[in-house]
């Protein structure tokens, strides 16, 4: 699957430049990717990136994450919840944040702390999920996926967050669907607590009419596939299959 080098030329290069502890390096000689385990630090960064599936984080791997979010939102709409927004977090300092606004809301007025509908998701790291899920996520019944980001991620991860977002809310938006769905939520320490509040007050985008039910895969590809067949179902405007959307 790794489109990294063949014929000795270069295609790909992603999980190379993004390991900020450069434990992902190319073996010239046997033309492939090598993963240094004493360097790695597990953050999975390079599993999000990778465009073709190659690289993948052991466990929770997609499926398990997958399945972790489906059953979220499946049991949040069986008791009612409408417009669902996850929120995707470290185990971190992305839990100590929202622990903190949490208490911030019980002594100030002025802060609601995390509205009813946005759900919390804790995860080993926040670039350890992409593109994939995120759509499969909106595919089951979110209408937003947001990430909070503290002090904890390079600046290599938020620069390609933000970019999978960039090419998710452009799929999104270019099916007919309304609204912003993905954002990165920046906030450092306590003393950001506010803007993190203001931010989760953010309005409901449109999601689908019906949520899907597939189970997510293990390849990437495959869940993209699923997700998209079911956005382009459910999408509010109808279109030419011919049409193509620009992408970032």
């Amino acid at each position: 699957l790794c489109a990294h080098s063949r014929n000795e030329q270069v295609g790909c290069n992603a999980c190379v430049d993004i390991c900020s502890a450069e434990a992902v390096s190319s073996d010239k000689s046997r033309q492939q990717i090598k993963v240094n385990p004493n360097l790695c630090v597990g953050c999975g960064a390079c599993s999000t990136v990778c465009p073709s599936g190659a690289m993948s984080f052991t466990y929770p791997g997609p499926a398990d994450q997958g399945r972790k979010l489906r059953m979220l939102l499946s049991a949040y709409a069986a008791a009612g919840g409408r417009d669902a927004a996850l929120l995707l977090h470290s185990e971190g300092a992305g839990t100590q944040l929202i622990e903190q606004l949490g208490r911030a809301a019980r002594v100030d007025r002025s802060i609601q702390g995390v509205p009813a509908r946005v759900l919390p998701v804790a995860l080993w790291h926040t670039a350890s999920v992409g593109l994939d899920l995120w759509l499969a996520a909106i595919a089951q019944g979110a209408c937003q996926v947001w990430v909070l980001l503290s002090h904890e991620e390079a600046p290599q991860y938020r620069s390609a967050l933000q970019q999978q977002m960039d090419v998710a809310q452009a799929i999104l938006s270019g099916l007919g669907y309304s609204g912003v769905h993905f954002r990165l939520i920046e906030a450092v320490d306590a003393r950001d607590l506010a803007t993190l509040d203001q931010a989760l007050r953010a309005a409901p985008a449109q999601g689908v009419a019906r949520a899907a039910s597939f189970a997510t895969q293990a390849d990437k590809r495959a869940t993209l596939d699923l997700a998209l067949d079911h956005l382009l179902a459910q999408a509010p405007t109808t279109s030419d299959a011919s049409e193509t959307i620009a992408l970032p």
